[in-house]
């Protein structure tokens, strides 16, 4: 299907009455009959035009001898590159203007309406080769007093432009990261950009807007499965913004640049980028499901994002030995989150949850976790929901009946009855304080003073506690929990 271009282009010339748009030195070429055909095409040159931006042209003129007549023209592009496609239009009909490549794939397909003007048909984006303009009558009637157009094709180097047919995985235009590349949108057509990640890592997906049309920026994974899905509305700004931010496994991805098909503006210019910063200890989408999930270890800080209020980040922990687990997370100004911890077979065991703040690391509660697999998954609570990040740790701590285990222990005492703890100064025991049947302490090696608890505190040796010796076991919990 054709696209009618109803707008006429700021440039346009006063044409003279063959409609020319040559100037002064250019290399004007006019049409060789027969050229009806891509193997009878009319070769047209490209010349320097002496302007910065669009350094190189190419004319042809033309004229229709019957409705019937069809035109073709060819030119040769050395580099990488985008080009302009200017033509004027004839008074009683409407032509078509069609771009080929060297497959005979049609890249460009537009209807150009009746008129006295000249105007911009298309911008596009090719690589290096070889291509064909096909024109010819659509509808309308021609003579001699409006039978002849004039067509030019402005041609600039740029290595990071997308280069047509770029509308499916197999002929998307490869990004360097970091990189800002250009983009025209198409009608009924993507423009499909591909990405390779090094590393896990945080993806941003940056991008201008359209002052006319909404434009969607799509990511997909190597399983061509979406990973995220924004559109951003009309605007008149220059800016190119972030659009959204994902954590990322090393891979292939694909960013797919398009409107919608029913936008009247259609060729609209828009500016990408695909920003990464390696991040071993970020969440990798998709994570949604316990199959999915993000692997992390104990003790590590990671990064996550909620994208969406409907967006659930998985995280899959394993346990090496039974530990009590604390879940420490940070909080987002305008946002609360939820974080749900389930058992291997998907049994909640505890709901945690963030409050509104500016914290960095808040301790939401804590858990005792034996040996096994256990999923966290963090979701949209209350608040904000668009693009929300947000930080987590879990921290084990072993513990040993009612105390926590810690590297240098031997042993604990566990009070029989009521008994003293002591302070040494001055090689003297002085009176530190009361504890009762029951109470433990862990103990870090004996002397002449009796059990020494760390920070010169005492517990004299006596019938009213009893001491332990720290297992193996703990010992070796400890170790695993800890790696």
């Amino acid at each position: 299907m054709k696209k009618l271009l109803t707008y006429v282009t700021a440039f346009a010339l006063a044409l003279s009455a063959f409609g020319g748009f040559a100037t002064v030195g250019s290399a004007e070429t006019t049409e060789v009959e027969q050229n009806g055909t891509k193997e009878t095409a009319t070769n047209i040159g490209f010349t320097s035009t002496g302007d910065v931006e669009l350094p190189y042209e190419a004319y042809g003129n033309g004229t229709f001898e019957t409705a019937e007549d069809v035109d073709f023209y060819k030119f040769t592009l050395n580099e990488d590159g985008g080009i302009k496609v200017q033509t004027s239009l004839l008074r009683t009909a409407v032509t078509s203007i069609e771009l080929f490549n060297e497959n005979d794939e049609m890249l460009q397909s537009w209807s150009l309406p009746e008129g006295e003007e000249s105007i911009d048909a298309f911008y596009e984006g090719l690589a290096a080769g070889t291509y064909y303009i096909k024109l010819y009558v659509e509808s309308g009637t021609v003579d001699n007093n409006s039978n002849m157009y004039s067509m030019r094709v402005l041609y600039w180097v740029d290595n990071y432009l997308e280069k047509e047919l770029n509308d499916d995985p197999e002929t998307a235009t490869p990004m360097v990261l970091n990189k800002y590349y250009g983009g025209f949108t198409d009608f009924e057509a993507d423009d499909v950009f591909k990405i390779k990640t090094p590393s896990t890592g945080k993806l941003t997906i940056r991008g201008s807007y359209s002052q006319y049309v909404a434009l969607n920026y799509l990511l997909v994974n190597s399983k061509f499965e979406i990973v995220e899905d924004w559109t951003i509305d009309p605007d008149d700004t220059d800016e190119v913004d972030d659009i959204f931010t994902v954590g990322v496994a090393a891979g292939t991805y694909y960013l797919v640049v398009t409107h919608d098909v029913e936008d009247v503006d259609v060729n609209e210019y828009y500016t990408t980028q695909a920003k990464f910063v390696a991040d071993n200890y970020t969440e990798k989408e998709n994570n949604e499901t316990t199959t999915t999930a993000t692997p992390v270890a104990l003790k590590r800080a990671y990064n996550g994002i909620l994208s969406w209020k409907s967006d659930i980040d998985t995280y899959k922990l394993t346990m090496p030995a039974t530990a009590n687990v604390t879940l420490n997370m940070s909080q987002s100004p305008y946002t609360a989150l939820k974080a749900v911890l389930v058992n291997s077979q998907n049994k909640v065991l505890k709901t945690f949850y963030t409050k509104a703040g500016s914290s960095n690391n808040v301790s939401l509660g804590n858990i005792n976790l034996p040996k096994g697999t256990y999923f966290l998954k963090v979701s949209h609570y209350k608040g904000d929901y668009e693009q929300v990040p947000y930080k987590l740790n879990l921290q084990p701590k072993v513990m040993w009946g009612k105390i926590e285990y810690k590297p240098g222990m031997t042993g604990k005492t566990v009070a029989v009855a009521t008994t003293k703890i002591y302070k040494l100064k001055s090689g003297k025991l002085t009176y530190y304080k009361t504890i009762y049947k029951g109470a433990e302490n862990g103990v870090y090696g004996t002397d002449k003073y009796g059990y020494k608890l760390g920070n010169s505190l005492y517990i004299k040796k006596s019938t009213a506690v009893k001491y332990y010796t720290v297992p193996t076991s703990i010992k070796t919990s400890y170790t695993l929990v800890n790696k």
